[in-house]
């Protein structure tokens, strides 16, 4: 458990290394979006979805890449650098990142106004898998909405 605990801490350091690289940077989210960037974070959804920290990090660094470059937006949806629609796809089934944000969107506001009904203290976006796992604060739902924005 250790181990697996160093390996998230050091991904999320390089998320954020990555993140700040991408700051502002056209010629930079180039380079990324040619490096598959978004199909990366795409198959480390799942591990996201366990570990805050990394989930915050992805989040953020999608924030950064998407903002002001309509073709990191578009990886998106497109399955990342390869330039197919995910939704021209038969085995797609609406997968593309873009669409796993939403549901992440959708599953925060959904819990956000569970707790609200309830008066429990606020702690948002359970994970996938029934609410094992991740929970965030309010800067998880704050930060999918930043993304959203930018697409």
């Amino acid at each position: 458990m250790q181990q697996v605990s160093e390996l998230v801490s050091e991904l999320v350091t390089t998320l954020n290394l990555i993140r700040n690289l991408l700051y502002q940077s056209p010629e930079a989210k180039s380079v990324a979006m040619t490096s598959d960037l978004s199909g990366v974070l795409e198959r480390l959804w799942s591990t996201c979805l366990l570990h805050k920290p990394l989930m915050t990090a992805s989040l953020k660094l999608l924030c950064v890449f998407t903002a002001q470059q309509n073709k990191a937006r578009l990886s998106m949806v497109t399955g990342g650098g390869k330039g197919k629609c995910v939704w021209a796809s038969s085995h797609s089934n609406n997968n593309s990142l873009l669409h796993k944000v939403l549901r992440l969107a959708v599953q925060g506001v959904a819990l956000l106004g569970k707790r609200q009904r309830r008066k429990q203290p606020l702690a948002l976006m359970a994970s996938a898998s029934g609410g094992s796992g991740v929970r965030a604060t309010t800067e998880g739902v704050s930060l999918v909405f930043s993304l959203l924005s930018n697409c």
